[in-house]
């Protein structure tokens, strides 16, 4: 435990802190440590340019620029559903709805970059579910709505010091 006490704990009971100790084995050498496995905004671009160059995704995926960050970033809206079959919907006066999902509003969450690269992975799959969900719905996706902090390093917060979930 640590001397940190807990609110309307008993008997002066404290806090326990998870502490280690990391040895370097070299002083010389840079050593970085995360809380979880990165996802940069560099892998978020490679994957998001690889879905559309690939034949078999790239019929089902379109990328567009929704905004350009405070630091000069591009902020993708990815758009995935069947446009053939949208299309001639369309000509008919049906109107798909759209399900609309983002991720990355906090830069220090790589792990919902993860999540986001299953789903755009999963999305435009050959799968029959897929199939179905491309042909029943159009989906907009913006995959990293922080660009510039995940590109900074901070951890809540854009450029200008704001939490994307509080403004």
């Amino acid at each position: 435990s640590n001397s940190f006490p807990k609110a309307g704990g008993k008997n002066g009971e404290c806090y326990h802190s998870l502490t280690f100790h990391v040895i370097f084995p070299h002083s010389g050498d840079t050593f970085l440590l995360a809380h979880s496995y990165p996802y940069t905004s560099l892998d978020n671009t490679l994957h998001i340019q690889s879905l559309l160059t690939t034949p078999a995704t790239s019929r089902f995926i379109k990328k567009q620029v929704m905004c350009n960050t405070l630091h000069g970033n591009e902020c993708s809206l990815l758009t995935i559903t069947d446009f053939a079959t949208a299309a001639e919907e369309e000509k008919r006066g049906h109107r798909r709805k759209c399900i609309v999902i983002s991720a990355r509003v906090h830069p220090g969450e790589p792990q919902a970059s993860w999540m986001m690269k299953g789903v755009l992975e999963y999305l435009c799959s050959q799968s029959k579910t897929a199939r179905i969900l491309r042909n029943t719905f159009c989906f907009k996706i913006v995959p990293m709505l922080n660009p510039a902090g995940v590109r900074l390093g901070n951890n809540r917060c854009g450029l200008s010091a704001c939490d994307l979930n509080r403004q």
